[in-house]
């Protein structure tokens, strides 16, 4: 069986990085419906996407804490702790969002 990625072959291959900033740009650019852009936009929307993304600002700074301990002792490869508190300040606001949203709506 052969291995998906040798030692020392990069992560992610840059044919796929510019795969993935193409498909984000054309989501970004394409226009959406002003009505469904001010159903999507109140009060509860604004505030749950206010806390996600606070509550990802501390998922990062805590990731970060760890790195510090982690990577003082030569444990774990700093760029590996990079992408890790990328992720995590990335992920954590998503899904707190996610959440926040499927639970505040479930009332209605």
């Amino acid at each position: 069986m052969r291995a998906l990625l040798k030692v020392g072959q990069p992560f992610c291959p840059p044919v796929l990085i510019v795969m993935w900033a193409a498909s984000l740009l054309l989501l970004l650019l394409k226009p959406a419906e002003r009505l469904i852009r001010q159903q999507l936009e109140d009060e509860l929307t604004r505030y749950n996407r206010r806390r996600a993304l606070v509550m990802g600002y501390w998922g990062a700074m805590f990731c970060a804490g760890l790195a510090l301990v982690f990577t003082s002792n030569d444990q774990i490869d700093p760029a590996d702790m990079a992408r890790a508190i990328l992720v995590t300040g990335a992920a954590v606001p998503m899904l707190t969002f996610a959440i926040m949203e499927r639970f505040d709506g479930a009332g209605k």
